[in-house]
């Protein structure tokens, strides 16, 4: 009976009886279970694992249900979340390993490669080597490092060289996230190492990023203490080079282990007088007096005591006083050194006498000679914007209508100066001849008052800052005792020696205690006024010598920065820089620093003082 059983089980489904039952199953016995027939809806898992329950049945025809173990379970509702993770796992470990992450990321990620050059023996940097990788190339600057921007990442190949050292050639790996590191490389010099310098010849300060080059080769270039290290040739010990840097004349000269400290000029001109044509000439220079041009050609026909040159203190312009032709008298010419043009400012037949600049306003006293001076508007002050080349007349004399040539009455206009910004002059009544006894005098100067008056360079704001009769005054005389105060004496025209002090200090006049201390042979400096304004500086005259003083803007805080000098203040070329003169013939440029510590001023020119010096004139350079 059992063998009958199992032959009907190992007949196909097919082949079994349709009325023959089909037995339960022992459970100790495991179905065949066709797969294909399954309905793939009807199942919950296409995976089968050895451990998970299967549902018996006994009818063959009955579904199969396949039961989940729990691991597979809560695998399955995680599927969203595992799968992801495990692509990200998948990618971290790729990207862990060097050779696929350069593959993977290569052809997308570039990164900036940074290296640092040294000198194997000296240790100091390499600059202006040649720096390249994979065609792509950079020069190492005056501290020796050079980057090389967008490299991709992976293996590449770094190649370094410069005259002078072994050619360096390396494998490296550009990784991800590398741009701050510096790589190091130290190169091997075939020749001999030079530790060279340079400085500044005026203030003695270092000068970086300096390049020391020939035509073909730059040998190096200074980092920002101004050193570099060269290697000259083993043989020679020697190289024929220029040195070269931003804002400096360049220089040629031999580098050797014995021309090592090398020092540049700045770039700057210097505009003067010369006659070294035999002409006054109008020449400028590089501040070591290279380079020379001249800008305005003398014609011969100069006045050696009046021609004057005088340069605004930005020295954007100057202005000419000279006679330039045989039948003409002095003209004024501004020159534009901006462009070294030259133009001219006011000509005909009046004696001109410069006062000063104010800015960019250049003021002048004009007498006119086609006229007797007594008459009004024979003399007036005139101011010219050299910007927009605006001329406007600052004041003019009066007369008295009465006026002859044997008696007349008019005013004078005299003792200017230039105070912060502001014109101080004074105007003067004077009166002679028959017609002015004393009874007269007062009643033709009554409303006649002389005045001290201030004016701006434009021609506003003119007013009277003190008023004296007329009558009872005889003439008024003026130093300029402090870059921005003026003392002043007013004579008694009834008693020759009695005199009234006054001060000018802060746009209002007042009483002078210092009295008569302040006149009589008593001298001042000439204050030489900075081009922003606010330092003073000039020289006194002591035992034959001169020293040399800096203050402030009234020449406060005087401090002496040499002592027993040869030189004189001459003015300022930049607010950093002052120059001098020796011997009244040679310019000379300096600092103040260099001063105090007693170094050597650099020699510009000699050059053409006039006779006539504007003694007490300030605000302007070029009048001493």
């Amino acid at each position: 009976m059992k063998k009958d059983k199992e032959e009907k089980l190992d007949k196909e489904p097919d082949e079994l009886p349709a009325d023959e039952p089909v037995e339960e199953l022992k459970q100790s016995e495991e179905p065949e279970i066709d797969l294909e027939a399954l309905k793939l809806g009807e199942i919950e898992s296409s995976e089968a694992v050895p451990t998970e329950e299967h549902e018996e049945s006994a009818d063959p025809d009955k579904e199969v249900v396949i039961k989940k173990s729990p691991t597979t379970q809560k695998w399955w509702k995680r599927r969203k979340i595992m799968i992801p993770a495990g692509i990200v796992l998948l990618l971290v470990v790729l990207l862990a390993i060097p050779p696929t992450r350069y593959m993977m990321l290569g052809w997308a990620w570039r990164e900036d490669v940074s290296v640092l050059v040294t000198d194997t023996t000296s240790h100091s940097p390499v600059s202006n080597a040649a720096v390249s990788i994979d065609g792509h190339s950079a020069t190492t600057d005056g501290a020796g490092v050079a980057t090389i921007k967008a490299i991709p990442i992976g293996y590449r190949t770094l190649h370094i060289e410069k005259k002078n050292y072994k050619t360096n050639e390396q494998a490296i790996a550009v990784d991800v996230f590398s741009a701050g590191q510096k790589r190091d490389i130290a190169l091997v010099a075939t020749g001999r190492l030079v530790n060279v310098r340079v400085t500044d010849r005026l203030t003695g300060k270092p000068v970086a990023e300096a390049t020391i080059a020939d035509d073909k080769t730059t040998y190096g270039r200074t980092d920002a203490s101004g050193k570099v290290t060269v290697v000259v040739p083993a043989k020679d010990q020697k190289i024929n080079a220029t040195v070269v840097a931003a804002k400096y004349n360049g220089f040629s000269t031999v580098i050797s282990p014995e021309n090592a400290n090398i020092t540049l000029i700045p770039t700057a001109k210097m505009y003067f007088l010369s006659k070294q044509s035999g002409k006054i000439d109008v020449v400028k220079t590089n501040l070591d007096g290279s380079d020379r041009k001249v800008v305005v050609p003398g014609t011969g026909d100069e006045d050696d005591r009046s021609t004057t040159l005088l340069a605004a203190r930005d020295w954007k312009y100057l202005v000419l006083k000279s006679k330039r032709a045989p039948n003409k008298p002095e003209s004024l010419y501004i020159v534009n050194t901006t462009n070294d043009s030259y133009t001219v400012l006011d000509e005909g037949n009046a004696v001109f006498t410069s006062i000063g600049w104010s800015g960019h306003n250049f003021m002048y006293e004009t007498v006119r000679q086609n006229t007797e001076y007594w008459r009004a508007k024979s003399t007036a002050i005139k101011s010219f914007n050299a910007d927009n080349s605006n001329l406007v007349t600052l004041d003019e004399n009066a007369a008295d209508p009465l006026s002859v040539d044997s008696s007349p009455a008019y005013e004078r206009l005299s003792n200017y100066y230039i105070l912060d910004g502001l014109l101080s002059y004074t105007k003067t009544w004077s009166f002679s001849g028959y017609r002015f006894s004393p009874g007269v005098l007062e009643a033709v100067a009554k409303d006649k008052p002389s005045t001290i008056m201030s004016v701006k360079p434009d021609g506003t704001g003119r007013k009277i800052l003190r008023s004296f009769p007329s009558a009872t005054l005889s003439y008024v005389n003026a130093k300029l005792y402090l870059p921005q105060e003026v003392y002043y004496q007013a004579a008694d025209r009834s008693d020759p020696v009695k005199y009234t002090y006054l001060e000018l200090e802060d746009g209002t006049v007042k009483s002078n205690a210092s009295g008569a201390d302040s006149f009589g042979n008593k001298t001042y400096p000439t204050y030489l006024m900075s081009p922003n304004g606010n330092a003073s500086f000039w020289s006194e005259e002591r035992d034959g010598k001169n020293a040399l003083f800096i203050g402030g803007k009234n020449a406060e805080n005087k401090q002496e920065v040499a002592a027993a000098s040869e030189f004189k203040a001459y003015g300022w070329l930049t607010d950093d820089w002052i120059l001098l003169q020796k011997q009244n013939s040679e310019l000379y440029i300096t600092t103040i620093d260099q001063l105090k510590a007693g170094g050597t001023p650099l020699k510009i020119s000699d050059y053409h003082k006039v006779a006539s010096s504007l003694v007490g004139y300030g605000y302007g350079y070029g009048g001493l």
